[in-house]
């Protein structure tokens, strides 16, 4: 019978192939995306994602003090495994199905990167604003007490807007945003970046929402043509213009001067924000007028526009006269 000995190694070696592929296929998904990272020095984090979501994964370390002893995971939540105080040594993490604990089934491992911090987000962004600046301070990150670990970065938009301006990278816990618009509400926010992770930033802090101060209105009022009324020898003279545009106040508009100035005397009047004409009476015939119109809020006033209003001898005496005047306009 010696001759069916090849045939009976043969077919055992085939039955033990099948069983292994059998319980090869049937083995439980590995984990995924195993990835691991402090919030400090001495909080580290690793999660996972589970290769099959009906079954219970847990995690294991082992450090260079002793390879050959596993520790099991103390502070274990939901597909994530915690680690605090100090590590002076070199850790593996594995995750693994439960219930293949104690095999090499399913497992997977990583190397903890001590120097792979990714902080929480910088604490207590206070902003403090001028007319064109926001001045920004802050403290760090959780569970950094050390100076010169984190470095920072700000953004900021105005509040209406999609798009985002950056800051430099800083070492240090303020920065001074320059350059903003007078009276416009701005949105800032603040994230760090550990020094020895490069390009590797936490998430942003809350936004803080702040307003700054109100400045100078800008530009110039924009005049209309001016109406005059001959009455014999003297005239009422009707100067108009259109409201400050919105962008150009910086401020609550409080209403618009009129500087009158002509060879015999100067006159001063003042309406408020909601009045865009003025019907000086009287005026001389034989005499140039000068209008000096500017827009005015509690900080300062714009340049002013300037009417020219010309002596009108050469108009008729009576009935009413339209005399364009030599507008600037922004």
């Amino acid at each position: 019978m010696n001759w069916n000995k090849p045939f009976g190694v043969a077919l055992l070696i085939n039955l033990l192939d099948h069983v292994i592929l059998l319980e090869t296929q049937n083995l439980i998904p590995s984990a995924n995306n195993l990835t691991c990272f402090g919030y400090n020095c001495e909080h580290y984090v690793c999660t996972w994602v589970p290769g099959d979501i009906t079954i219970e994964y847990v995690a294991r370390w082992r450090d260079e003090q002793n390879w050959n002893f596993w520790h099991n995971c103390r502070h274990n939540t939901s597909n994530a495994c915690e680690f605090y105080g100090e590590i002076i040594n070199y850790r593996i993490v594995a995750v693994q199905p439960k219930a293949y604990v104690g095999t090499t089934n399913s497992i997977v491992e990583i190397r903890l990167d001590f120097d792979n911090i990714i902080p929480l987000p910088p604490r207590n962004l206070s902003i403090v604003s001028t007319a064109e600046t926001l001045d920004a301070e802050w403290i760090d990150s959780p569970g950094f007490i050390l100076n010169n670990q984190l470095n920072f970065i700000l953004r900021y938009r105005q509040n209406d807007s999609q798009y985002w301006s950056s800051t430099p990278e800083v070492e240090t816990h303020y920065y001074e945003i320059e350059g903003l618009i007078p009276f416009t509400l701005y949105e800032v926010q603040l994230r760090a970046r550990y020094h020895a992770n490069d390009g590797v930033y936490g998430n942003w802090t809350s936004p803080v929402i702040v307003k700054t101060k109100e400045g100078n209105p800008s530009g110039l009022v924009p005049v209309l043509p001016k109406f005059e009324y001959n009455k014999n020898t003297l005239r009422d003279v009707l100067i108009s213009w259109m409201e400050l545009p919105l962008n150009n106040r910086r401020g609550i508009l409080l209403g618009y001067n009129i500087q009158l100035e002509s060879v015999e005397a100067s006159q001063q009047f003042q309406v408020p924000a909601n009045q865009t004409s003025l019907l000086i009476p009287g005026l001389k015939r034989n005499i140039n007028y000068t209008a000096y119109i500017s827009a005015y809020n509690a900080i300062g006033s714009t340049e002013p526009s300037i009417v020219v209003i010309p002596t009108s001898e050469d108009i008729a005496q009576s009935g009413e006269n339209m005399i364009y005047s030599v507008c600037r306009f922004i």
